[in-house]
């Protein structure tokens, strides 16, 4: 279970952003390698359509974070931002990376589901296209 300080420490995240309209909060500085923080912040960057931004913050949080529920939601992110540019293949590594870290995370089940799928469309019509008629 999350600690009280991390909950306040996210939440007064949102207070600086709001009032400050600071792309990176203050909570950041205050807490560095914290999932926690490192998901607030990556959706800050999101928000921000900083993409690039947003992976390498979850990137370094999971390298420096020991809670398995914190890194499978970073790989949940991560995933998603993989999955969105085109990548299946990345984004079907994390969710599994995710689902380790995590066993029974349903939004990670059902994604890396929709995922599958949509690499086997892909690879279906990829298929279609190559083949002479």
């Amino acid at each position: 279970m999350r600690s009280l300080a991390v909950f306040t420490m996210i939440f007064s995240a949102f207070v600086v952003q709001a009032a400050a309209q600071e792309p990176v909060p203050a909570a950041v500085d205050r807490a560095p390698g914290n999932a926690d923080v490192a998901i607030v912040q990556a959706c800050l960057y999101i928000k921000e359509e900083r993409l690039d931004e947003a992976l390498a913050v979850l990137v370094k949080a999971v390298e420096a974070e020991a809670d398995n529920e914190a890194v499978a939601d970073c790989y949940f992110n991560m995933a998603i931002y993989f999955a969105r540019q085109g990548d299946n293949g990345e984004a079907i590594n994390l969710f599994n990376k995710c689902l380790r870290a995590r066993p029974g995370f349903t939004a990670a089940l059902l994604l890396l589901d929709a995922v599958r799928q949509a690499d086997r469309f892909n690879m279906v019509a990829d298929i279609e296209r190559q083949a002479p008629l």
